[in-house]
């Protein structure tokens, strides 16, 4: 059962969390972007930014395509926020 939330990430098809980390810039920019959000992923953003204690352009959304990015590679600590609110 889903939470009550502003936004709603749905699962892959193989049941895992559509969170995942890369490399730009020959590998010196890492990034972690979360793929596959309903709703409002400026709230998403929000909510991760406090928990992880991100900066206004370490956290961002990509309007064209609703996903969030986050700078640094922070996918053991998405993964349990998302599992946290039963996503």
């Amino acid at each position: 059962c889903a939470p009550n939330l502003a936004y709603f990430v749905t699962r892959t098809p193989s049941k895992e969390l559509p969170v995942y980390q890369l490399t730009k810039r020959g590998g010196n920019m890492k990034l972690t972007r979360i793929r596959k959000i309903d709703g409002r992923p400026e709230t998403l953003r929000d909510a991760l930014r406090v928990e992880l204690n991100l900066g206004d352009k370490e956290a961002v959304v990509n309007a064209v395509t609703r996903q969030v990015v986050l700078k640094g590679f922070w996918k053991k600590e998405v993964d349990l926020f998302l599992r946290r609110r039963m996503f």
